[in-house]
């Protein structure tokens, strides 16, 4: 039986947590863009999907960008059991 799993980043902010899809990252990286349309028909294409919520104005968001994409390229390489990042 097939599953999705999915993993949520998100920020807090003084008055509350507050969770964007945006698609600052490059369509040509191993990291999936996610937005409102294709949100659920790509947690459907994938067994497990790791996804981060972002705002693009969070600095600390920005420093992981770097960080999110090697994870992206070296988890989807996985032959056994791959891992997606979006």
């Amino acid at each position: 039986m097939l599953f999705s799993v999915v993993l949520v980043f998100s920020f807090l902010n003084g008055s509350g947590i507050y969770c964007f899809l945006s698609s600052t990252w490059s369509e040509n990286g191993d990291v999936i863009t996610l937005t409102n349309q294709n949100f659920k028909s790509k947690a459907k294409e994938h067994d497990v999907l790791l996804v981060m919520f972002y705002v693009k104005w969070c600095s600390h968001c920005r420093r992981l960008h770097p960080d999110y994409e090697r994870a992206a390229t070296q988890l989807s390489k996985n032959t056994d059991y791959p891992i997606h990042i979006a």
